[in-house]
């Protein structure tokens, strides 16, 4: 979990968060919290049923408690995983893929990865740190 902007403003952080709590607690206190402070409308639940790119952004249809609903936005965010439970999503080719599958909270650091290639899939804060850390360490080699 990574701390959004502002939350500094209603003494909130995540990397000082009770960690024997459960994570849904935590979120739910803590995001409905700078929901309310900053106004924000966010639907929840809300069941995903598709998504679609636009010139514009993207067209995300979901089902609430009202039925279909559509809405476009410029930013999608896919927030799939908790602390305690991760979330693992299948893609195809993954049951026949005989190397190691790693999911984050698998990781422990650069070094359990040396002499391997490695292939960093997601787009989120946790794949751009790995990146970060494996591109700096010597136990990956680059070609």
């Amino acid at each position: 979990m990574n701390d959004l902007p502002g939350m500094d403003e209603l003494g909130l952080s995540f990397d000082t968060a009770d960690r024997t709590l459960p994570a849904r607690e935590v979120i739910a206190d803590y995001y409905g919290r700078y929901e309310q402070h900053f106004g924000l409308k966010v639907v929840r639940p809300a069941d995903v049923t598709r998504v679609k790119a636009t010139l514009d952004g993207f067209e995300v249809t979901f089902d609430d408690e009202y039925g279909d609903q559509t809405f476009s936005t410029q930013i999608l965010v896919n927030a799939t995983g908790t602390w305690g439970a991760p979330f693992v999503p299948w893609y195809p080719g993954m049951n026949e893929f005989q190397g190691r599958q790693l999911h984050t909270v698998d990781y422990t650091d650069a070094e359990s990865l040396r002499g391997n290639d490695v292939v960093i899939v997601g787009g989120g804060t946790s794949a751009i740190g790995f990146l970060m850390e494996l591109e700096g360490s010597p136990a990956v080699s680059r070609g």
